[in-house]
């Protein structure tokens, strides 16, 4: 058995925790997102629980929790809390999932308000919304 920790819940994070629950493997896993997971995620308000519980059930989620010091040499991370606690574990195995900025094109009209990136599921609701 090994214990994978995977920073980020950005499509990668959210796509290897899903893997590794289909590969039915006997992993230890540990998920940590700076975020809330029901944002990042973009699980709607109604189900954010359900869906949180669902996973907990194989997975530790740490909610609110951003990784501030990965340390190769001793396999560990430390990372802080909500409230400011920090904590260390140790990983056999690092997923790194913390996302990216689009790249803006430097051409004309790029930076009117009505031209944006699509980063997320997010980015894309507040198109459909924003009509």
């Amino acid at each position: 058995m090994a214990k994978i920790i995977i920073v980020g819940a950005a499509h990668g994070g959210r796509e290897t925790v899903n893997g590794l629950l289909a590969a039915n493997t006997d992993n230890e896993i540990h998920w940590y997102e700076h975020g809330q997971f029901a944002t990042a995620l973009d699980w709607a308000p109604a189900d954010a629980e359900k869906e949180r519980l669902a996973l907990s059930q194989q997975v530790t989620l740490f909610d609110q929790t951003t990784v501030t010091r990965i340390t190769p040499a001793t396999y560990t991370i430390t990372a802080r809390n909500q409230r400011g606690q920090l904590q260390t574990d140790h990983y056999d195995r690092l997923v790194l999932s913390v996302g990216s900025l689009p790249i803006q094109l430097p051409i004309p009209g790029a930076e009117l308000s009505g031209v944006r990136s699509i980063q997320n599921r997010a980015s894309i609701n507040e198109l459909k919304i924003g009509r």
